[in-house]
């Protein structure tokens, strides 16, 4: 039985893979299809899909007004979905989640914030994580595939932003990223 068990997790494991590989390739090729995106409600949907995350561990999920902003929907989602899980993913056991998500308009591009109080990166490994495969913690601690921060950073490279973040270990991390305006 516990063979079993073992290879099912395996197989779990290399589907999740497969389909993290998969949004990975997508990610590149944007349909160049710019909608009018009420921001608050796109939020409203991600967390609907959290949704047994956030009631599991008992986060708060802060924002107030955001913005409608014209940009490719699709790919915005993921990023936001994949920042927004991490923030609910990485936080140590005794303390309950608190994800913050701001929008600011600049000049030239849309400023997005996404902060948590959670384990916090240290400095050194703080543009490594942007790297494909690249994770801080083993399997047993948090469960992934080392490609959600990849698929963010070539997500937000294809709509002519960046992406980086400020953190500090045992205080939270600040996840940033911009994506050009689009009329």
């Amino acid at each position: 039985m516990q063979y079993i068990e073992i290879a099912h997790d395996g197989a779990l494991r290399m589907r999740q893979l497969i389909l993290d590989l998969l949004e990975f390739s997508r990610a590149g090729r944007l349909e160049n299809k710019p909608e009018k995106i009420n921001l608050n409600e796109l939020v409203e949907e991600i967390l609907k899909l959290q949704q047994e995350s956030i009631n599991e561990k008992n986060a708060r999920i802060i924002f107030s007004e955001l913005p409608v902003i014209i940009a490719e929907k699709t790919p915005l989602r993921q990023a936001l979905s994949n920042l927004i899980g991490n923030a609910l993913k990485y936080q140590a056991s005794d303390v309950i989640p608190e994800v913050k998500i701001v929008v600011q308009e600049n000049d030239k591009h849309w400023l997005f914030e996404i902060s948590d109080n959670g384990i916090g990166i240290e400095e050194e490994f703080q543009q490594k994580i942007f790297e494909i495969f690249k994770r801080l913690h083993n399997r047993q601690q948090y469960s992934g595939t080392g490609l959600g921060l990849a698929i963010c950073k070539k997500i937000v490279e294809n709509m002519g932003g960046e992406i980086w973040v400020e953190s500090e270990p045992g205080t939270g991390s600040r996840f940033y990223f911009t994506i050009s305006k689009q009329n």
